[in-house]
């Protein structure tokens, strides 16, 4: 029902289709050099378009849109997050952040009014939104204490010869289950 609700400000439309597989169709370009100067939409720039402590207004959002379009940019990922990075004790003017109100809290009535009109102002600019569904990075928001946060970063590498298909299954990196 939540997904359902943010979705109603978005439109879709039948040139975003994933098959079963979960494969994006793609179909190889037949003139590389012109594709490079002039990418299709699927290859085109999309960015992560951060919601601050809800710091986004209307007036914002048309602006950061309108400039996005400006850009080129096809498309934006809402991540809306929290902010730590504000100095607390004495004042100090070279390291203080001062902090000001923060804006309407993730999924409250005013911060999905907001999300309804950036997808609908985005659609009349031809521009795709997707979002983070939850507020704070993937490790989480403030609900998240430290037993439950990301313990470790792991990561494997492997080496493959180019110019040639390859049909391999990665290995998990090592620690990944213990």
């Amino acid at each position: 029902m939540l997904v359902l609700m943010l979705l109603l400000g978005c439109s879709s439309d039948s040139k975003t289709i994933i098959d079963k597989g979960f494969t994006v169709p793609f179909t190889p370009s037949t003139n590389l050099e012109a594709d490079f100067q002039h990418p299709p939409d699927y290859a085109r720039t999309r960015v992560w378009w951060i919601w601050n402590d809800g710091y986004i207004t209307k007036q914002g959002i048309l602006d950061d849109l309108s400039a996005m379009k400006k850009a080129g940019i096809v498309g934006a990922m809402i991540y809306d997050i929290g902010s730590g990075a504000y100095y607390e004790g004495t004042f100090n003017s070279g390291r203080s952040v001062f902090r000001t109100e923060p804006g309407p809290v993730f999924m409250s009535r005013e911060w999905r009014n907001l999300f309804k009109y950036a997808c609908q102002v985005a659609d009349s600019l031809e521009i795709e939104i997707t979002m983070n569904i939850l507020s704070g990075f993937n490790t989480g928001g403030p609900w998240v204490t430290p037993e439950y946060a990301s313990q470790k970063l792991v990561w494997s590498e492997t080496e493959v010869e180019g110019g040639k298909k390859i049909d391999m299954q990665l290995p998990l990196p090592k620690g990944f289950l213990n």
